[in-house]
C-alpha cells in the first residue's frame, strides 16, 4: 500500500439521485457503485459482461444488507466495444430516468494485444475514450435537465507518456505498441473532460461540472493483458516488484467518488484530479487547440451527424403533462398513476427562470414539489394554484411509491 493515498471524507447522501458507473463489476468500478449505493443512490451498472455484473450487485447488495438506508442497484448491458451497444443502452436509460445526476465514465482496457472494436477502432481509443464520448454526448440533454450534476472520467498518469497520432489513430500504417495505444486513450479522456466543461460554460450551461482523475496503480484485472503484450510472467513480476506501491480497489475508488460527491470541488469543472486534489496534467492535456481537434474527430468517428447534446431536449421519462383540469386525481389519472404512486422530486429552474419541470420519481419528500406555494401548475395552458395540490401531496407523503413522469410548475417569484 501506498504512504499516502487521498480520501474521500464527504459523508454527503444521495438519495433520490441516480448515477451512471460504467465498467463496474470488479476492481474500482465496483467500489464506487457501493459507494454510492451506501449513500442512498440509484445505481445504473453499465456493463458488458451481464452475468458478472449481476454477481457483483449481489455482492454488494449483501455486503449493505443490515444498512438501514441504501440505495437501488440496477443491471443493464453497456458494451463499450460496440457503438451500437452504447445507443441500444443510452436509448432505454432516456426512456425510464428522468434524470442523471452522476455519470462515471469508468470502463477501460489496457495493453491489450492489436485489435479493433466492433465499429472498427484500435480497441484502446475506442473502448476507453470514443464510447465514453458517445455515451456522456446521447445522456447530456437528460444530465442538463439533473443539475447540479457532475461527469467523471477516468483516465491515468499514462497519459503523460505518449502524444495522440490524428493521423493514424487506428495504428494501420504504424506498427503497433499497446502502451502508447493506452496512453493515447488517456490522454483523450483528460481532453475529452476539459473540452466538455469549455463546452458547457460556452452554451451557458450551469451546474454540470467535469472531472478527470488519475486513480493511482491499483491491484485489479485491468493488467491482464500484460503477459500476452510484454512477455509471460510479466504481470506476475511487476506485480512482485511494485506491490508495495500498489492501492486496493478500496483506495483507487477514492478520487472517483470525491468528484463525483464532495463538497469540496463543487463549484470546480474541466481540472484534473489525483489523490482527491486537483493535479496539473501533462502539458498535451493542456492544449485548446488539440482539444479541440480532439472533440470534432471524436464528433465524426461516432457519426453524431446534427444532434446538438447541448440544446437538445430531454423527452424521455420526464415528459408527460397533465390535462387541462383543476383536480389532482383528474391529473393524476391522465398520467396512469393513482396518489399512492406519486412522488415528487426537485423542481428545476428553465433557462428563462420562469418555468420549472418537477419530475416525478422515488426518494424525495413531497415538500420540494415547488419553490413555493406561489408557484402555479400549468396544464393544458390552464394555470392553476399549487397551494391545494401541496397540501394533498404532504397528507399523502408517506405512502408515495414509485412512477415516473412529470408535470409543469410555473413559479410566480
Amino acid at each position: 500500500m501506498p504512504l499516502f493515498s487521498g480520501r474521500c471524507y464527504s459523508n454527503i447522501k444521495l438519495i433520490g439521485k441516480t448515477a451512471i458507473v460504467t465498467g463496474c463489476n470488479t476492481g474500482i468500478g465496483k467500489e464506487t457503485v457501493l459507494d454510492f449505493y451506501k449513500r442512498g443512490a440509484k445505481v445504473i451498472m453499465a456493463c458488458r459482461n451481464i452475468d458478472k455484473a449481476e454477481a457483483a450487485k449481489t455482492d454488494i447488495e449483501n455486503t449493505c444488507k443490515d444498512l438501514p438506508e441504501k440505495g437501488k442497484l440496477v443491471v443493464e448491458k453497456c458494451d463499450l466495444s460496440s457503438m451500437s451497444s452504447v445507443r441500444e443502452f443510452t436509448k432505454k436509460i432516456l426512456k425510464s430516468e428522468p434524470h442523471i445526476n452522476i455519470l462515471v465514465n469508468n470502463a477501460g482496457v489496457m495493453m491489450c494485444p492489436k485489435g479493433v472494436t466492433e465499429d472498427g477502432f484500435e480497441i484502446q481509443l475506442g473502448t476507453n475514450h470514443l464510447a465514453h464520448f458517445l455515451l456522456t454526448m446521447l445522456l447530456l440533454p437528460c444530465i442538463r435537465n439533473s443539475t447540479p450534476a457532475r461527469i467523471v472520467t477516468v483516465s491515468s498518469r499514462a497519459h503523460t507518456r505518449y502524444d495522440i497520432n490524428f493521423d493514424d489513430l487506428n495504428y494501420e500504417t504504424r506498427r503497433y505498441n499497446s502502451a502508447e495505444a493506452y496512453s493515447q486513450s488517456k490522454l483523450a479522456n483528460v481532453l475529452f473532460s476539459r473540452e466538455l466543461a469549455a463546452k458547457l460554460k460556452a452554451h451557458n450551461i450551469e451546474g454540470v461540472n467535469t472531472y478527470s482523475l488519475h486513480p493511482g496503480v491499483i491491484r485489479t484485472e485491468l493488467g491482464r493483458h500484460m503477459d500476452e503484450v510484454l512477455f509471460k510472467g510479466a504481470r506476475r513480476i511487476i506485480g512482485v516488484l511494485f506491490y508495495p506501491f500498489f492501492k486496493t480497489p478500496v483506495l483507487g475508488a477514492q478520487t472517483t467518488i470525491y468528484c463525483a460527491v464532495d463538497e469540496k470541488c463543487a463549484n470546480e469543472t474541466g481540472l484534473y484530479y489525483s489523490d482527491c486534489v486537483v493535479t496539473t496534467p501533462d502539458r498535451k492535456a493542456l492544449n485548446d487547440e488539440y482539444a479541440k481537434k480532439l472533440w470534432e474527430k471524436s464528433v465524426e468517428l461516432v457519426r453524431l451527424g446534427d444532434f446538438d447534446p447541448f440544446t437538445a431536449v430531454h423527452s424521455g421519462a420526464a415528459t408527460g403533462v397533465a390535462p387541462n383540469r383543476g383536480d389532482l386525481k383528474d391529473v393524476l389519472g391522465v398520467i396512469g398513476v393513482t396518489e399512492s404512486d406519486w412522488r415528487p422530486v426537485v423542481v428545476e429552474p428553465a433557462v428563462d427562470a420562469a418555468v420549472a419541470v418537477a419530475h416525478v420519481t422515488t426518494g424525495v419528500v413531497a415538500r420540494e414539489l415547488a419553490p413555493s406555494k406561489d408557484a402555479d401548475i400549468v396544464t393544458g395552458g390552464t394555470r392553476y394554484d399549487a397551494d391545494p395540490y401541496l397540501k394533498l401531496l404532504l397528507r399523502h407523503s408517506g405512502n408515495f411509491r414509485k412512477k415516473v413522469t412529470s408535470i409543469f410548475v410555473k413559479n410566480l417569484n
